[in-house]
């Protein structure tokens, strides 16, 4: 089809603050957390981000320096924390910089482990071919599930207020404090200026619009290195804050005392006999 969204599953979007903490919150609260709602088909808003899931347990679980959450995170590990670790809700443990929770959270992260994982194209595949990357990724999306993106970005990605990216031709990529980021794909429209995908940042309602931006198909080919694609367990438990309260049920009708039924006896023989 000439376009599809996820934009119905996502969350608000978060902010990672000043900390190099992108890869989580593209995995953790951006993929992970739409996965979970298309998977039990919850599409309000307000439910979704009240069960998004922190970025904080899978950073803290994967990263391996101690410079306060500024170096960023390994995709490799972040990924296979998903499969082997899990993630919980971020009610359950809190954004912040430092490993702070208790064996309950460990617990909870178990029951929504990813199912599995996929690598979309890796830096290996020629930039050359404009088709590779733009196809691959629309097929990711239409089989329901967000890509998990990493980009060698130029600083006119920071300065985005609006709805579309329009990079300086005459930027470099990357050399700056978020030239290698992480984001998360939702959605593309061939229709949309001349082709586009639709990315979910980490960066605050503030910036883009409402947190979320297109990239042309050109400018995505360009500047995007890696795309991964998370798979959810369909088994994960809908937890009880974001259910609804069963209704209430009516008063029985009272119903007269049936007639017994009437008695009857069931009569019959058997026989055998050899098929010759």
């Amino acid at each position: 089809p000439p376009a599809h969204s996820l934009l119905q599953y996502a969350p608000y979007a978060g902010d990672q603050g000043t900390y190099g903490t992108c890869m989580a919150w593209a995995t953790a609260y951006s993929a992970a957390s739409m996965i979970f709602a298309q998977t039990h088909g919850i599409t309000d808003r307000e439910k979704i981000t009240k069960a998004a899931f922190s970025p904080t347990y899978l950073f803290q679980n994967i990263v391996t320096t101690n410079d306060n959450c500024q170096s960023g995170a390994n995709p490799g590990k972040a990924i296979e924390a998903m499969l082997m670790l899990g993630v919980p809700f971020l009610r359950t443990v809190p954004y912040t910089c430092g490993k702070n929770w208790t064996n309950a959270a460990d617990t909870e992260a178990k029951l929504y482990r990813a199912l599995d994982v996929h690598l979309v194209f890796g830096t290996d595949k020629d930039p050359k071919d404009d088709s590779f990357k733009i196809e691959t990724t629309k097929k990711a999306l239409l089989e329901n599930t967000p890509v998990i993106v990493g980009f060698d970005l130029p600083k006119s990605f920071f300065r985005v207020k609006g709805d579309l990216w329009n990079p300086d031709p005459s930027e470099a990529t990357g050399g700056w404090q978020h030239g290698k980021h992480a984001m998360t794909v939702i959605g593309y429209d061939d229709r949309k200026e001349g082709g586009a995908f639709l990315l979910m940042n980490s960066w605050g309602r503030g910036w883009g619009n409402d947190g979320f931006v297109w990239v042309r198909y050109k400018d995505y080919n360009y500047f995007c290195m890696l795309a991964i694609q998370l798979f959810a367990n369909p088994s994960s438990p809908v937890p009880e804050f974001i259910k609804d309260a069963p209704p209430s049920k009516p008063m029985p009708t009272p119903q007269p005392t049936p007639a017994p039924n009437a008695a009857f006896t069931l009569k019959g023989s058997v026989e055998f006999k050899t098929n010759t």
